[in-house]
């Protein structure tokens, strides 16, 4: 009945999201918006037909259908994002704010990845430049001495890559890793921006606050323990004083703090909360940057020391042909 092929990338993720938010917004019903966007359907109906709630697509909620039933954790935010939006009558606002989101993300990690750009390519060239004189003299050992530095560079970056990827699978690893602060700022910034804005968008809702906090707690998986998410739920559900409560979030500045205590106190969470996770959003595109600029930093560091070592062996071959024979 349904044929909705996943959107993975974050670029059709957010071109997926920034088109249904202009059909929507242009008064076309939800149900021929997703048919214009790639969703098929024959019996489902909207409520009136016309209605911009979310209905249920063969008990998948809205959210669920557009990532094309995807379970990827890191995507529970944003499935939940869409369906608080979706039942809150602002999901076109919330489409659009996700596609802005996605885009920006995407456009910093094309920045980090062109400052890693060069260095990584010195470090490919730098074994080639080295050895060239054996090219001639010695084929075989030259291709090989090539192949043997190239498997080390990327057995290198693959532990490294691996290494992180598995530390953010589980939350002793996620919490292990928000220790580190120039490696795990990205990882704590980018869970602050996903739970605050989940949390403006369930508190706008109308959403119960207790439902609220426990929703945008278990969206963030693994990452909830990059901070106290789980504690300051904890302690609002035992109606702890706000100024207390957010004594939790050990990671949050507490500037923050107090601004997030004093709109509980006066009700405007939803409007501390969306200036929270946009700030946390730009920090994390700065942070991402450093962490970028560090890693090429030791990839210059390991070009210039692999640049000593082919100086020194160059100078100690050249100088053992003037050396008496022992």
């Amino acid at each position: 009945m349904f044929g909705f092929k996943a959107a993975r990338s974050d670029a059709q993720r957010a071109s997926r999201y920034r088109s249904l938010a202009t059909l929507l917004d242009g008064g076309v019903p939800l149900l021929a918006a997703l048919e214009k966007i790639g969703f098929r359907t024959s019996t489902i109906h909207a409520p009136g037909g016309r209605s911009t709630s979310a209905p249920s697509f063969d008990g998948a909620s809205l959210g669920a259908t557009l990532l094309g039933g995807a379970t990827d954790p890191a995507l529970a935010a944003e499935r939940a994002a869409i369906d608080a939006a979706a039942h809150a009558g602002e999901l076109p606002t919330t489409l659009r704010a996700l596609a802005s989101d996605l885009e920006t993300a995407l456009a910093a990690r094309r920045s980090a990845l062109a400052r890693l750009a060069y260095p990584l390519l010195v470090l490919h060239l730098l074994p080639i430049a080295a050895n060239t004189a054996e090219l001639l003299t010695h084929p075989a050992r030259f291709f090989a001495t090539v192949a043997g530095s190239y498997l080390l560079l990327w057995g290198v970056l693959a532990a490294l890559v691996g290494s992180a990827g598995l530390l953010q699978r589980s939350e002793a690893g996620c919490a292990r890793l928000a220790r580190w602060p120039l490696l795990g700022a990205p990882l704590v910034l980018l869970a602050r921006a996903r739970f605050f804005r989940l949390l403006a968008l369930l508190d706008g809702a109308g959403v119960l606050r207790h439902e609220a906090l426990a929703t945008a707690t278990a969206a963030l998986g693994p990452a909830v323990a990059s901070d106290g998410y789980a504690d300051w739920s904890l302690r609002m559900r035992r109606g702890d004083p706000p100024e207390q409560a957010v004594e939790a979030f050990v990671r949050l500045p507490p500037e923050e703090r107090g601004e997030l205590a004093a709109a509980i106190t006066v009700g405007a969470l939803e409007s501390a909360a969306r200036r929270i996770a946009a700030r946390a959003s730009e920090r994390w595109q700065a942070a991402t940057f450093r962490l970028a600029g560090f890693a090429g930093g030791c990839a210059y560091a390991c070009a210039l020391l692999l640049v000593a070592t082919s100086i020194v062996r160059f100078y100690l071959g050249y100088f053992a042909r003037f050396s008496p024979p022992h």
